[in-house]
């Protein structure tokens, strides 16, 4: 019995290991390791791409690149997870061998590998980070060079739909969802909890997060008098209450939408 059914909640939620990076077998060349601690994360980090740090991997690379990822990186890094993901546990999609890494134990050198190949070709992030639009468009290019039976849409005018991200979820597909404030001159941050604090019934969190941010929804959380949102952000899993969510951010076009071709 899972922790949720022991809490007397469900979770609706991806069924497979989500990406998760661990620094112990990098080479020691690369210069860098996972900050915080120990532990694997939960899906990727821009902050891991810090000019300084990660300069030393690939010295023939300006600086600049991994600085865009650090400042505005979101995006792309939401892509690189959904691709890792979807890639490794829907073989229907491709007919292709693209990923044969194990995400769930990948090495952090072979992360930034992919998420530098990716932002250079499809998710090009420069002063700002990616649009919907933006995201649409280098995903489809993605699909269409390496034979994937999928199409990516943007909905601009399309407003959060909580059962598509149900849909999603338990067809095994994570939901790349954009948080923008809809209020610029009120509070413009969003409580994240931990699965700690989501279990205790804590009225307000330690982190904040500004809003202005892309996540990657892996769950649904109920329970009697709450919904929650499962979150990939910053390496680590954290959980958004569905009411704050609706209050204080943008509606339309917050959510990517999958098809099969």
């Amino acid at each position: 019995m899972d922790i949720f059914t022991l809490n007397n909640m469900q979770r609706t939620g991806l069924s497979d290991n989500y990406v998760s990076v661990v620094s112990k077998n990098d080479p020691p060349e690369c210069g860098i390791t996972i900050p915080g601690d120990s532990l694997p994360s939960y899906g990727g980090d821009q902050n891991w791409f810090h000019e300084i740090a990660v300069s030393a991997m690939y010295p023939e690379i300006e600086r600049r690149d991994f600085g865009s990822v650090t400042r505005n990186g979101c995006t792309l890094i939401a892509a690189t997870d959904f691709i890792l993901y979807v890639l490794k546990y829907h073989a229907e999609i491709t007919s292709e061998k693209i990923i044969t890494d194990d995400i769930a134990s990948m090495d952090l050198y072979t992360y930034a590998e992919r998420v530098m190949l990716w932002k250079k070709k499809y998710f090009e992030v420069l002063f700002s980070g990616l649009d919907n639009i933006q995201m649409q468009n280098g995903f489809n290019s993605f699909f269409k060079d390496h034979g994937i039976k999928l199409k990516c849409k943007a909905s601009l005018f399309r407003l959060f739909d909580r059962a598509a991200v149900e849909k999603y979820l338990k067809n095994n597909i994570p939901v790349i969802l954009s948080l923008r404030s809809n209020n610029p001159s009120g509070n413009r941050s969003l409580d994240f909890f931990t699965q700690e604090e989501l279990l205790s019934g804590a009225a307000v969190s330690n982190k904040k997060c500004s809003i202005n941010h892309t996540v990657n929804i892996t769950g649904i959380i109920r329970d009697k008098n709450r919904i929650w949102l499962e979150i990939s952000s910053w390496g680590r899993k954290y959980y958004i209450d569905c009411a704050e969510f609706r209050a204080k951010c943008i509606q339309f076009n917050s959510m990517l939408y999958f098809s099969y071709k």
